[in-house]
């Protein structure tokens, strides 16, 4: 059971993007949604207590400030917890521009978890009740399309972005390449193989455009992404090594102790005791 405040949007005009659907609801102990698929883009973003997101891989484990993403015709589920149970906002999206504005966001099925701090989740929070309506004119309609924008724009996907020094298309793949296949055994070759260039010639272009190197961000992005795993779920650590594209757990734990400072272990336990901090 739930108390829910929904509107689903009949868009009248071909747009890039179009919202399909926005609302909020304030759920009862173990209220399950799904298994279900969606046939378009979808943001929730909660707000208070606690419950389990399940994808066809993985259960995470989700709190206030913590947010999940959905893809278009991908089957999950999520189930309230029994003694807190989860509030949340959400919001829907389609559009030729979708899948473009999704993977800027850093956003994949494999990453399907992002943050938002509290004074960021407080204007999210607005900005989508102001959003539930039914539009009554072209201009309801594009400033509601505003709201969506500001809610993309408040999103933190965790994956480590970089600052261009110069906009360069065979890196802008390169970067793309990575953030969608951080969890195989993904190398530079495969990644300059991938984009057509030689594989010192991508890690030149790649350390001039970006700073860094291409194992090294391939690095990042995988600890940020253990990280996330570490703190929401119960994964053993040999699986959260796999999912993040590390042979062994000790293969892991060098990497995790080189960028973190310390172990997986310890890491998450550290969580547990200050879940906060």
């Amino acid at each position: 059971m739930e108390n829910a405040t929904v509107v689903n949007f009949d868009n009248r005009f071909i747009l890039a993007l179009q919202l399909t659907t926005a609302g909020d609801s304030v759920t009862a102990p173990t209220h399950t949604y799904g298994p279900a698929i969606r046939p378009y883009y979808l943001l929730h973003f909660i707000t208070a207590g606690e419950g389990s997101f399940i994808t066809a891989t993985a259960q995470y484990h989700l709190k206030a400030g913590d947010g999940f993403f959905i893809s278009p015709h991908v089957q999950t589920k999520y189930v309230a917890s029994s003694v807190n149970p989860w509030q949340y906002f959400w919001i829907g999206f389609t559009g030729s521009a979708a899948p473009t504005i999704v993977q800027r966001l850093a956003l994949t099925d494999q990453y399907p978890i992002f943050k938002t701090t509290p004074v960021s989740l407080k204007k999210i929070m607005t900005l989508i009740a102001n959003t539930v309506i039914t539009p009554a004119t072209v201009g309801d309609e594009f400033h509601l399309l505003g709201n969506l924008f500001h809610v993309l724009s408040l999103i933190d996907t965790g994956i480590p972005t970089v600052r261009l020094r110069e906009n360069n298309p065979y890196i802008n793949q390169a970067l793309t390449y990575i953030q969608q296949h951080f969890m195989e055994p993904l190398t530079v070759t495969t990644i300059a193989n991938h984009i057509g260039l030689n594989r010192s010639y991508l890690t030149t272009l790649f350390k001039q455009t970006t700073g860094t190197t291409p194992a090294s961000y391939i690095t990042t992005v995988r600890i940020t992404y253990a990280t996330h795993l570490l703190e929401s779920s119960n994964a053993p650590i040999k699986t959260i090594a796999h999912q993040c594209g590390y042979s062994t757990t000790e293969a892991l734990t060098k990497a995790f102790k080189r960028v973190i400072g310390g172990t997986p272990a310890s890491y998450r336990q550290g969580k547990r005791n200050h879940p906060y901090c």
